[in-house]
């Protein structure tokens, strides 16, 4: 009896890392597509001319970013983070300047960040070893 005990013990540590695991996978992968979904927004706004509503959807995929900073800072890389806080901050800046090739590549870039922010959370073989 007293064998099987370290055994359920490092069971239970493992199942627990392993569903701690799948629920950030999930959070961030959330996170990441509502981002994505307000800069898609943003930039159809900015094509269109309509750079206070562009404005507007970028603000709140900020907010959204900054009200999990937290947590982010916590289970992310701190490099990955930083990119995305100076893509966010430069599509501000070209926002203000209504500059729609720079907005909307700067966009086109946080987009891929955020995408590759969500992949690297995913539970795989190649992001566990």
């Amino acid at each position: 009896m007293t064998s099987i005990k370290p055994l359920l013990i490092a069971c239970l540590t493992l199942a627990s890392l392993f569903i701690a695991s799948a629920m950030n996978c999930r959070t961030v992968s959330a996170l990441s597509d509502t981002i994505g979904q307000q800069l898609a927004i943003s930039q159809a706004a900015a094509e269109n001319g309509q750079w206070s509503e562009a404005e507007d959807a970028l603000v709140q995929a900020g907010e959204l970013w900054h009200s999990h900073n937290t947590y982010l800072h916590i289970t992310v890389n701190h490099a990955e983070i930083d990119e995305a806080e100076t893509l966010f901050a430069q599509m501000q800046e070209y926002a203000q300047q209504q500059d729609l090739a720079q907005y909307c590549t700067t966009a086109e870039q946080l987009t891929l960040q955020l995408q590759q922010l969500k992949e690297t959370q995913q539970l795989s073989i190649k992001n566990i070893f």
